[in-house]
């Protein structure tokens, strides 16, 4: 919302790949373990980009790496404006499950 002329409509920017540990959705990935911050300070020095956290109000964040039958696909990750709740995490759980489902019947 305060962010003019960034585009996040494609899947080719700045964010299409992350290295595994690079932020936070890189660590969930690495890891292969769901994390729910609640509330942060924006200038914690695993947010990639600082800046636009700051700019854009970011006070949490939620991820959950994709797995199917113990193979990485991805990871999710939600930053939001608000502190998220525990059910909200757990909806995004259920929704990484299901994605991390269908992949590999799309491949």
């Amino acid at each position: 919302m305060n962010s003019p002329g960034e585009d996040w409509s494609f899947l080719h920017g700045h964010f299409a790949r992350l290295p595994l540990n690079l932020g936070k959705v890189g660590q969930v990935a690495a890891d292969r373990k769901a994390i729910l911050i609640k509330d942060f300070a924006p200038q914690v020095d695993w947010i990639v980009r600082p800046e636009w956290a700051q700019r854009e109000g970011i006070r949490s964040f939620a991820g959950y790496p994709l797995v199917f039958l113990d193979n990485l696909l991805g990871a999710i990750g939600v930053f939001s404006r608000r502190p998220l709740e525990e059910h909200e995490f757990a909806l995004l759980g259920l929704f990484a499950n299901h994605v991390a489902s269908c992949v590999p019947q799309k491949q």
